[in-house]
Order: C-alpha cells, then sequence, then structure tokens
C-alpha cells in the first residue's frame, strides 16, 4: 500500500504546482497516476518553455 510522503521540502513551490498541475490532469483523464506524458504536456504550455522553443527554430 502506498503511504503519503511529505516532498514540499525538497521541491520548489513551481514544481509542486507542476506535479499537482499533472496529478489533477490524469485525474480528469481517469488515471491514478501521472505519467510523463501527462508532465511534458504541461512543461510545454508554460511561457518560459515556449519561448525556449521559439528561440531554437
Amino acid at each position: 500500500m502506498l503511504s503519503a510522503t511529505d516532498i514540499s521540502q525538497i521541491y520548489s513551490p513551481a514544481s509542486l504546482k507542476l506535479l499537482a498541475d499533472a496529478l489533477l490532469s490524469a485525474a480528469k483523464q481517469g488515471k491514478s497516476q501521472a505519467d510523463p506524458a501527462d508532465l511534458i504536456k504541461l512543461l510545454l504550455s508554460l511561457p518560459e518553455i515556449k519561448k525556449i522553443y521559439a528561440n531554437r527554430q
């Protein structure tokens, strides 16, 4: 059985929000866990990541 672990001390607030958003996205899709694709989709939607990719083209 899984147990809750406090990860707030090792991640930045922005990282915690991204993880929470990935979990919410997965839950909306009926999944009990977020997978890398959920995280990647959210990362690619961030303005700072979009800017990096825009500068590469």
